[in-house]
Order: C-alpha cells, then sequence, then structure tokens
C-alpha cells in the first residue's frame, strides 16, 4: 500500500508525512492511515499537526458516517496530547519500531459506510 501511494520506488523504512498524506488522501475514511499521520507528525516534534490530523478526521467521521474515531485513535490522540510515547499506543522512537507500526496499520481496516 505504500507503495502504491509513495510512488515507483521502494517505501521507504520510515515513512515520512509527506507519504502517510497521500494515504490519508486516498482513502479518507482509512483510520490506520490518519493514525499514521498522526503518529509521524507526532514522532517530528509537531503535536499541534497531529492533532490537527485527528480534529480534521474526527469531524469527516461526524459529518459523513455520524460516528467517532475509534478507541485505538483516541488512545492515540491521548498519547500525543500528553506528550508521551509508549509501545502500547503504537508509537515509537526507532526507524525499526515505526516500520512495523506501520505494517501493523497497513493491516486495519478503513471505516466503512453503512
Amino acid at each position: 500500500m505504500w507503495r502504491r501511494c509513495c510512488g515507483p520506488k521502494p517505501a521507504p523504512s520510515r515513512p515520512t508525512p509527506a507519504c502517510a498524506q497521500r494515504l490519508a488522501d486516498n482513502d479518507p475514511l482509512a483510520e490506520y492511515a490518519q493514525r499514521q499521520l498522526m503518529h509521524l507528525h507526532y514522532l517530528r516534534g509537531d503535536r499541534a499537526a497531529a492533532i490537527n490530523v485527528f480534529e480534521r478526521f474526527e469531524q469527516r467521521l461526524k459529518d459523513e458516517l455520524g460516528t467517532r474515531p475509534s478507541a485505538e485513535t483516541i488512545e492515540l490522540l491521548a498519547t500525543i496530547e500528553r506528550g508521551a510515547a509508549t509501545a502500547r499506543s503504537g508509537c515509537c522512537r526507532t526507524a525499526r519500531g515505526c516500520a512495523s507500526t506501520t505494517r501493523r496499520m497497513a493491516g486495519s481496516r478503513s471505516v466503512r459506510r453503512r
């Protein structure tokens, strides 16, 4: 999935926010893509951008589906707001951990329309 969104070159071992943004733009209701984008902004030290991604996604879900983000996404937001990085929330400090988080999140399902 990353390769399709990031171009013909192999996906980077540590995805970039620009690549994650393309993935999120490709399927704006794909919650795993929104979490990945939040996560990457947070790892780069841009908590405001990470929170903004959540707020836009939350509003889109409310407007289009009348629902809220999953508990996993809300937990990631809480971690970002606290400024903490924990393995339990999916946040990591190394490229290796980030790559495994990306693979795990890529296996998640997007929110489905009712």
